[in-house]
């Protein structure tokens, strides 16, 4: 890895450790770690942080879901409101009533 990939590694890093509040991972050790290949110490600072990622990724794809969830059944009670006769048909699932 050269250095500039290093430091661009180090700059997105940083910006994910900021942007969730990670004060327990320390950039300085993995920096550290990573410009003097101490492969044990950025090895296991890394994989802490995997989990991490792995954790918030999972509760922000949950919460997205939560979300689209909701927003779809006050789109349907919304509905209810408004056209009483077609949700009506579409929940009995009865096909619209032709002249």
């Amino acid at each position: 890895m050269t250095i500039g990939k290093k430091h661009e590694f180090i700059d997105n890093l940083q910006y994910i450790i900021q942007k969730y509040n990670w004060n327990n991972i320390s950039i300085y050790n993995i920096t550290n770690g990573l410009f003097s290949n101490n492969k044990e110490v950025l090895l296991s600072i890394l994989k802490e942080l995997s989990l991490l990622i792995k954790t918030k990724l999972d509760v922000e794809d949950r919460q997205f879901i939560i979300d689209q969830i909701e927003n779809n059944v006050n789109k349907r009670l919304e509905r209810l409101d408004t056209h009483k006769k077609l949700m009506l048909n579409s929940i009995l699932e009865h096909e619209p009533y032709r002249y």
